[in-house]
């Protein structure tokens, strides 16, 4: 397979899980293994809607809410120094769950500059090589683009140099193997 990779990007609203979930019914009626993650799903590289809560908080957090253990873990990925749990989508009517875990979200501005971008290199780093080995396809819907520039232009105050810089670094990553062709990067507008 040539493609393991696609994007689905667009402003709210545009149709963005409806074209995803086509293309990976398309796919996947000719055989293809394909991973679509939707946004606010467990993700292998965006963290909207995740808590990055460090494992070693993570067993104390699965002993509060044992009641809700296999639905917290079928909604966490382990990768290095930190549990993503993907917590809006454990059903409970308990509040101190939700409450407790949105603490931990990198988004809105709850974390430093180099915290943010670190995990999310990282993310993109463990996802590139760990799909390069596989012969399946992945689809994000809104992984690439909007929640990334949504959190630098309205939290971080970023200016169009560094956003532009933060996503060709995603693209210079190891992911660039996972391409079935390498991305152009993006370039400054001029005007």
């Amino acid at each position: 397979m040539t493609t393991k990779l696609i994007l689905i990007e667009g402003i709210p609203g545009s149709g963005k899980s409806t074209i995803a979930r086509k293309i990976a019914e398309w796919y996947r009626n000719r055989n293809t293994r394909v991973n679509l993650y939707i946004e606010g799903q467990s993700h292998p590289a965006d963290l909207g809607w995740t808590a990055c809560v460090p494992v070693v908080q993570y067993d104390g957090i699965l002993q509060r809410y044992e009641a809700m253990r296999d639905e917290i873990e079928c909604n966490t990925a382990v990768d290095g120094d930190f549990a993503f749990i993907a917590y809006t989508q454990v059903k409970t009517d308990n509040r101190n769950f939700y409450s407790e875990l949105e603490a931990f979200e990198v988004y809105d501005g709850r974390v430093p500059d180099e915290e943010f971008f670190n995990l999310h290199y990282d993310r993109w780093r463990s996802f590139g090589q760990n799909a390069e080995s596989k012969d399946e396809l992945n689809i994000f819907e809104c992984a690439f683009m909007q929640n990334h520039v949504n959190e630098l232009l309205f939290w971080r105050n970023a200016d169009e140099d560094n956003i532009i810089a933060h996503h060709n670094r995603l693209t210079d990553l190891s992911i660039t193997s996972i391409w079935s062709t390498r991305p152009q990067k993006m370039v400054q507008s001029a005007g």
